[in-house]
């Protein structure tokens, strides 16, 4: 009898893990990247050796940026039509060619000829605000191009105390200068010249972004595409502005960074970003 019952609980146990086997839920591992990330290591930020402007001031001039047609999304690579540009992204089993084709596709419209390499991986995290040391934090690609194209997402920091921010890009950084094209938390946008020997911060141009998301949370895409003499500004696929790049046409750091005034950062306040890639254009 005691072998009977010895049995009859093997079986019991056999039939319960076959049981838990085939009710277990699967795990699906997440292979597209959120929005929002934390910074993965302690090293996700970088100091920008680089000083902050004065106190933010609101631009005398305000042109309108003008409203490209809307953007179509594809399940695999999302892009524009040929006026415009959508987030250039490919699903895990699109390969790389796939994407440079959407990157193409959109530098054809621009009148652009040239073969694009991406020098910077998709990254996402987040930038941590300080105000105390009077540089600017983020990140820059690893290697200097001249001619390229950014395209990165950020989120409007959440803020308790403070409704001030900026965020923008910084290119051709060279020994006795930068060029940075910045958008702020009033739906201005500043393209500047920063010269460090006498030290001046010049605005070239300047203007407002009707479609620029600026409350806690909303996330608006940046793209910003370098090419000789020539840049071009989109936000959130809207052509923002055509800028003149004549004054510096060397090859520099290709960055994304916040604090760029002295007063657009808070103390506890993080700028998370997504997707940040660089494709130097050969």
């Amino acid at each position: 009898m005691a072998s009977l019952f010895v049995i009859a609980a093997v079986i019991i146990v056999l039939f319960g893990v076959r049981d838990t086997k085939k009710t277990a839920p699967t795990e699906i591992p997440n292979i597209v990247a959120p929005q929002t990330l934390e910074p993965a290591t302690p090293n996700a930020q970088e100091i920008i050796n680089i000083q902050a402007s004065p106190t933010y001031q609101v631009p005398q001039t305000q042109p309108t940026a003008m409203v490209m047609p809307a953007v179509t999304e594809q399940a695999a690579v999302v892009v524009g039509p040929v006026s415009g540009i959508g987030v250039v992204t490919a699903a895990p089993e699109e390969s790389l060619q796939t994407v440079n084709q959407a990157v193409i596709s959109f530098l054809t419209s621009l009148s652009i000829n040239a073969t694009p390499v991406q020098i910077h991986a998709p990254e996402s995290g987040s930038l941590i605000h300080d105000p105390t040391n009077g540089s600017l934090e983020g990140r820059c690609a690893s290697i200097e191009a001249r001619n390229f194209m950014l395209q990165t997402s950020f989120s409007v920091p959440k803020l308790s105390n403070n409704g001030v921010w900026d965020f923008g890009t910084i290119f051709r950084k060279y020994d006795k200068g930068d060029h940075r094209v910045v958008v702020y938390h009033d739906k201005n946008w500043q393209y500047i010249h920063y010269i460090l020997e006498p030290e001046e911060f010049k605005t070239i141009e300047e203007g407002n972004i009707g479609t620029l998301g600026v409350n806690a949370g909303d996330t608006n895409l940046i793209q910003f595409v370098a090419m000789d003499n020539i840049g071009w500004l989109y936000v959130n696929n809207v052509e923002v502005a055509k800028l003149d790049l004549s004054q510096e046409a060397n090859s520099g750091s290709v960055c994304i960074a916040i604090g760029f005034f002295h007063n657009t950062e808070t103390a506890g306040g993080k700028t998370p970003y997504s997707d940040f890639t660089v494709w130097e254009l050969r």
